[in-house]
């Protein structure tokens, strides 16, 4: 908007008078974090996220804007989780799958230069992406070879002393090589400069999933010593109630799939198995194919996501968001965390004489329906923040888009202090090992576990007791860098003492023309069949 400035003021009301016919602009001031709503002209509502509105002024007529904001609470984003996503059973390796660089050219041809012809180490270890930074000058236009390994950057004249700037993604572990690399000026490559490591590598890892995520508060004590509790535990009348206490990652993953399916069927409290036995004392894990029961899998997915929020694992205050539907519903005005322990309490029922009692299935399924709107009010893909060192995921959805929750600023959220756990940040073993076979004694199979620092080509033999190979495991096979399983079964051989050999040479690298020759690693270690 163009035109000189008519009235201005840091208050919540600006008025303007001796205002001459025309169009005019009422503008609002940015507001750090504030987010903009609309406005009201005239009395008239307008959704907008605008921060101005063109008001007409003809013949002394008054007019009234009013802008509506959001506050910044609303503006946060938060996580939550569904039971699916916790049920995930692997977690993601942590390790290095591809490596991040930069580097700079420096024109010092003494004159300008037109283009940059770049050549990396072979495919397998070639650019993934390339994004081009030039000071002060149009991007270069980017052309690669088909297999990778040639990059000419053209179309900017660069002139002496001006510095080009590549950053990249290799597409392995290992440092991306340069082999070589030279100007080109209207065309023509000058000479060729000798190649070199960039510097300034930043291993990038694989991708985590839930199962990082849920492995990792537990093992940073999210939930204490004692595990995600299910219930409330009465120890001096175990024999009439029955809690779930979720002690470990597995438990938990457990609990919410089996052969069966998830927890899909009825909310109700913790009354009976499937077998028709009382669901009584502490119980370590509650799979479906036990005790289906779509309120447990709800709450455990809502009170491991207060967890994780308390933990700094997510954006804290999940917890303490107030809830508020706009019906009747006797849930609204309650924060998150209460409702988690109202359900631990409805689950429970209570005795009436002798009758284990509940509630009625009406207030189950509404409790369930809550949990679940809560659960699904924040999901969305893996995001993280951190990981190399802290699992930190990102929030997804803004709190002013999800209706039936609301801010509370007179409640500080819920910090717990995670306990920190030293582990290799990688996962990348630092050298060649063969390790013991496991079991041993074995009967039939077994499984041969081996590091390996770099990628290898890996051959595996078994031997009988006279030295002569009777099986291969594995015949110089490409594996890459980390710590690998391979199963072994003897069923067709009789019993008696074997022999298991490795041999593993790493792929020889090619820098600057010049061959360098891989590692080679051989080792061997003795097994007993015993059928």
């Amino acid at each position: 908007m163009d035109g000189p400035i008519v009235a201005s003021g840091n208050s919540n009301t600006l008025s303007v008078t001796d205002l001459g016919d025309g169009i005019y602009y009422a503008v609002e001031a940015d507001s750090l974090d504030w987010i903009n709503l609309g406005y009201v002209l005239n009395g008239l509502p307008v959704i907008d996220s605008s921060r101005y509105v063109s008001v007409e002024i003809f013949g002394g007529s008054v007019l009234s804007v009013d802008f509506i904001n959001s506050p910044p609470p609303y503006s946060k984003k938060y996580r939550s989780f569904t039971q699916d996503a916790l049920a995930q059973k692997k977690a993601i390796k942590k390790k290095t799958i591809a490596s991040r660089f930069s580097t700079q050219f420096i024109n010092a041809t003494g004159t300008a230069v037109n283009g940059l012809q770049v050549i990396f180490y072979k495919a397998s270890r070639g650019l993934t992406s390339v994004v081009i930074a030039v000071e002060n000058y149009e991007p270069f236009t980017i052309k690669s070879s088909y297999d990778g390994r040639v990059w000419n950057f053209e179309g900017a004249s660069i002139p002496h002393g001006d510095t080009v700037t590549i950053c990249g993604i290799g597409n392995k572990a290992k440092p991306v090589t340069i082999l070589g690399w030279n100007w080109i000026i209207n065309g023509v490559a000058q000479a060729k400069q000798p190649g070199f490591i960039p510097g300034n590598h930043q291993p990038l890892l694989a991708m985590p999933n839930y199962a990082n995520l849920r492995d990792e508060i537990y093992l940073q004590n999210g939930f204490g010593t004692n595990g995600l509790v299910i219930g409330i535990p009465k120890i001096d009348s175990a024999k009439r109630y029955g809690w779930v206490r979720l002690r470990k990652s597995r438990d938990l993953q457990q609990s919410l799939v089996d052969r069966s399916g998830y927890h899909t069927k009825t909310p109700r409290g913790f009354d009976k198995f499937y077998n028709g036995a009382p669901l009584v004392k502490e119980k370590t894990k509650l799979p479906p194919s036990k005790h289906n029961n779509r309120l447990f899998g709800n709450l455990v997915a809502l009170k491991f996501g207060i967890t994780a929020s308390a933990l700094g694992k997510t954006p804290r205050g999940l917890g303490e968001l107030i809830y508020d539907d706009g019906t009747v519903n006797p849930f609204n005005g309650k924060m998150v965390k209460q409702i988690a322990l109202y359900a631990d309490t409805l689950l429970m029922g209570y005795y009436q004489g002798l009758v284990h009692k509940f509630a009625d299935s009406t207030v189950f399924k509404n409790l369930d329906s809550t949990i679940q709107k809560i659960n699904n009010a924040f999901i969305g893909p893996i995001d993280t923040v951190s990981y190399a060192v802290n699992l930190v995921l990102a929030g997804t959805n803004r709190l002013i888009d999800v209706p039936f929750l609301h801010a509370n600023p007179d409640v500080l959220p819920e910090m717990i202090n995670p306990f920190n756990v030293e582990a290799d940040i990688l996962d990348v073993p630092k050298e060649y090992i063969l390790y013991q076979n496991y079991p041993n004694p074995f009967n039939p199979t077994t499984t041969f576990l081996f590091d390996l620092p770099q990628q290898s080509i890996v051959t595996l033999t078994v031997y009988n007791i006279l030295g002569q190979a009777v099986a291969k495991s594995l015949d110089k096979e490409e594996l890459e860098e980390g710590t690998h399983e391979i199963e072994f079964d003897a069923q067709q051989f009789a019993s008696g003492v074997y022999f298991y050999r490795i041999e593993a040479e790493s792929i020889p690298e090619d820098i600057d023309g010049n061959a360098v020759e891989g590692q080679r690693f051989v080792s061997v270690k003795k097994m007993l069949l015993v059928k």
